[in-house]
């Protein structure tokens, strides 16, 4: 992550979580006079959109720091329906970032709830278990992940070289416009179709 994105999780994020349950992304729902106010004129500095929504998920990734998207890699009716779309950001999920983060690793959500004792606690330590193959896949302008998706293609094919692991990097797009991009079904899909398609003749033994 970005170190505005760290300092944001390890600090900024822990004090926001104490005062805020939800960040709601529909500015016309939080209205101008709201304890969110400050908030949304802070992620407004420097922003080339000038859609609230737009800019605390674009500038500020609900409060963490990082960006979500690519701007221009939207098609204006995605980027019109922004809010209905992610809806409200819950800040329960901090502390589970934060522990990712401290890692760099995928840790298990809440080790107190006995829920989630069959997962394993640092995902990587466990997965040579993993028999599927896998496809990895991030854009190349990813400003909130940044490499890791890359990073840990290198770790997997380091620690379990028999693995099936594979890294795609989409030039241009960022985190979600992978999916939500207007050109994704043309730059990112067919990477996937390929994938598939593969395995699929691989298990078919064709």
């Amino acid at each position: 992550m970005s170190w505005k994105t760290r300092v944001r999780l390890h600090f900024g994020g822990e004090l926001l979580r104490s005062r805020l349950v939800n960040i709601p992304t529909d500015f016309k729902k939080v209205g101008l006079w709201s304890k969110y106010s400050l908030l949304y004129a802070e992620v407004s500095l420097g922003a080339e959109c000038k859609d609230p929504t737009c800019q605390i998920l674009h500038n500020d990734s609900g409060g963490v720091g990082g960006s979500l998207f690519e701007h221009d890699n939207l098609d204006v009716r995605t980027h019109d329906r922004l809010a209905e779309l992610y809806g409200t950001v819950p800040r329960w999920i901090l502390p589970h970032l934060r522990s990712i983060e401290l890692a760099h690793t995928m840790m298990r959500f809440n080790d107190g709830d006995g829920r989630y004792d069959a997962l394993p606690k640092n995902a990587l330590d466990n997965a040579g278990k993993i028999e599927a193959p896998l496809l990895r896949l991030s854009g190349s302008d990813n400003r909130f992940w940044y490499d890791s998706n890359k990073l840990c293609h290198e770790v997997l094919s380091s620690r379990y070289p028999d693995m099936d692991v594979r890294y795609v990097e989409v030039p241009g797009h960022g985190h979600l416009d992978t999916f939500i991009g207007r050109n994704a079904a043309l730059d990112v899909f067919g990477h996937i179709v390929d994938f598939l398609d593969e395995c699929r003749a691989v298990q078919a033994g064709v």
